[in-house]
């Protein structure tokens, strides 16, 4: 793999710093050791949905067509999906080229298209999201064990610390599983 790009959703430098400083987050502080590192300001509107397809297409909501949660057709409403981003992805842009790319749990990514690699979706998709290559997650989840876009921070109930470490877990050993698979030269997490 030549590029990791790692996103934290919601986490800002002001909130990370201290746990690095305080040594809480010994995976991250090697990561920020030996990478380039640091502050990015959201675009407006600063929300999940409208904010990663700004990161992954390069250009703001005006251009990529996602503003918030959901779509809407006059009345009609959705939730946001890959198919509302209209614009190029950068693992798409990289496909172009012919380069392979691994792309596991990015916000507004399903139903995935189709690039040299796979792309297992994240937020806003479904449970059991359509990657890509097809059977992608089962194949994942065939080796890892369990495997879900939603953690247990994210549905009802009261999630323990364990439970949560698990969830974590888990998205990297996909993330892993699939950069081996496939020979990356980009990967997305």
């Amino acid at each position: 793999m030549r590029t990791l790009l790692l996103g934290l959703d919601g986490v800002s430098q002001s909130i990370l710093d201290p746990l690095v400083d305080a040594s809480v987050v010994p995976t991250l502080e090697a990561l920020l050791e030996q990478s380039a590192a640091g502050p990015l300001t959201s675009q407006v509107p600063p929300w999940t949905p409208s904010a990663w397809p700004s990161l992954y297409t390069g250009v703001n909501p005006g251009k990529h067509g996602v503003y918030g949660f959901l779509s809407f057709d006059g009345y009609d409403h959705d939730v946001v999906d890959a198919t509302d981003v209209r614009a190029h992805a950068l693992w798409e842009l990289l496909d172009q080229r012919g380069r392979s790319s691994v792309v596991v749990n990015v916000p507004v990514t399903a139903p995935a298209r189709a690039i040299d690699g796979a792309v297992i979706p994240g937020y806003v998709s479904p449970e059991d999201p359509p990657g890509h290559p097809a059977g992608i997650l089962d194949d994942v989840r065939d080796v890892i064990g369990e495997y879900s876009v939603y953690g247990p921070m994210e549905t009802p109930g009261d999630a323990t610390l364990p439970e949560i470490a698990a969830h974590a877990r888990s998205r990297g050993e996909a993330f892993s599983y699939l950069v081996e698979q496939f020979d990356a030269a980009f990967a997305e997490r």
